[in-house]
């Protein structure tokens, strides 16, 4: 790839010291190249949610309490908003009560089958599947509490931070319609992914899932550091019951790999935008994700903007020049951003790849040498030689005296003729000649 042409055709805008308000364009040209950069770009902004719920369970056939019984998923989310907005699946961070009871009723109904032996007999799948229904209907849920947690990727294992930070719901379209939550974390310069346009989507379009398949615990620092998985979109689909989405809500397939725990997380495309987000519901294994259609209209109920700051302006900046070998200026990028937050993990690290390449910069490579400019200089001296030669002749001729003028020669008298015949003085040998002899 040239790397010297492009040198002169960034500007670069100053902004309360930042590097640049607009960051100049990937420099990424193939396809591969372009998702890689997408994934990099987009994976600061995707967080980990954890959701736990705690209730009784009251079944109204014998007027008995049971629990009180704990659930807790994970899940993925992502940053839409730099004051602190995520999206993520509703089914990882907002069930309806419902959705919860049915969970318990499960623990619940579990228990009692076991207690009558079903375990020894084999027979214990049959006679869930047989009284679901009536422990369903006749249950009810008390005392229920829900809490959400959100993890960014600098959180440590070593601090307080393993409680994560408390986030509320703002909106939500439950699974079985849109499965979307929109909660909100006390943030400030958060990294944002931006949405995409999903009616520009078409199937084999490359895309890349971001999460945290299969995750188990936040107790691990390791886990803080989402996947990335590469894939195509294979369809576009109309929602069903069965799917755990609406009838008429689009949804998009794809064949990227994800599981449980990729719930909520975004699905990139090329420009490192977000097009959909992973849902599954409860049960699904099947990779269908809800569309950012469907996505911008939750985040515009919730009242938040997705648009990019400064820290991502910054981090994208950083990106490009690193790609394109100008480290001294990637390095300031990146530096900055990390000043900015700390949750934008890629910053600090990238930065110090910077510093450690700074001997290879393609910039400082091929600026112009400091040396002594001795051809200017010589042009400049002789010039200057000129000029005070020409001044010297000019003062020593005005000090010379001037020389004397002389008078102007009178004209030399005619030759003259007389002709003694006429009489008359005449002037020319042929009129002489007309009179006679002439004389002199």
């Amino acid at each position: 790839m040239a790397r010297v042409g492009g040198l002169a055709s960034t500007a670069a805008a100053a902004l309360s010291g930042l590097v640049l308000l607009a960051p100049p364009a990937f420099a990424a040209t193939t396809a591969n190249d372009k998702l890689k950069l997408a994934g990099t770009t987009a994976s600061p902004s995707v967080v980990l949610v954890r959701f736990e719920a705690t209730a009784y369970l009251n079944d109204n056939r014998d007027g008995s309490s049971h629990g009180p019984y704990r659930y807790g998923g994970l899940g993925t989310g992502f940053f839409v908003s730099s004051d602190g907005f995520i999206v993520t699946a509703a089914h990882v961070a907002a069930p309806t009560a419902d959705q919860i009871k049915d969970r318990f009723v499960e623990v619940y109904l579990s228990g009692d089958a076991r207690a009558v032996g079903c375990e020894a007999r084999g027979t214990c799948k049959q006679l869930e599947d047989d009284n679901r229904r009536d422990y369903q209907v006749a249950t009810s849920l008390s005392s229920l509490q829900t809490s959400i947690s959100v993890f960014t990727q600098d959180m440590s294992t070593a601090s307080q931070d393993t409680v994560g930070l408390p986030a509320e719901v703002k909106t939500t379209s439950p699974w079985g319609q849109r499965d979307i939550a929109v909660v909100k974390v006390n943030g400030h310069d958060e990294p944002v992914l931006q949405l995409g346009d999903a009616d520009a989507v078409q199937p084999q379009d490359a895309v890349t899932i971001i999460g945290y398949p299969g995750v188990g615990e936040t107790s691990a620092q390791t886990v803080l550091v989402p996947t990335l998985a590469t894939g195509i979109i294979t369809a576009r689909k109309e929602g069903s019951a069965e799917l755990g989405v609406a009838p008429g809500v689009t949804i998009f397939q794809t064949d990227a790999t994800a599981e449980k725990g990729s719930s909520g997380g975004p699905v990139v495309d090329e420009d490192a935008r977000a097009i959909g987000l992973v849902s599954f519901g409860p049960t699904s294994t099947t990779n269908f994700m809800i569309t950012s259609s469907d996505i911008e209209d939750l985040v515009r109920q919730a009242g938040a903007s997705n648009a990019p700051g400064q820290i991502d302006q910054l981090w994208r900046s950083g990106l490009t020049y690193f790609d394109e070998h100008r480290y001294s200026r990637a390095r300031t990028a990146f530096q900055q951003c990390a000043n900015l937050n700390k949750v934008q993990v890629g910053c600090t690290g990238m930065a110090a790849r910077a510093t450690g390449l700074l001997a290879t910069d393609e910039e400082a490579r091929f600026a112009p040498r400091a040396t002594f400019p001795f051809g200017p200089v010589a042009v400049g001296a002789g010039v200057v030689v000129l000029l005070v030669i020409g001044l010297l002749a000019l003062v020593l001729t005005q000090r010379r005296p001037p020389r004397p003028v002389p008078p102007p020669a009178e004209p030399a008298p005619a030759s003259r003729r007389f002709c003694s015949a006429c009489g008359s003085q005449l002037q020319g040998l042929a009129a002489c000649a007309r009179c006679g002899s002439a004389q002199a």
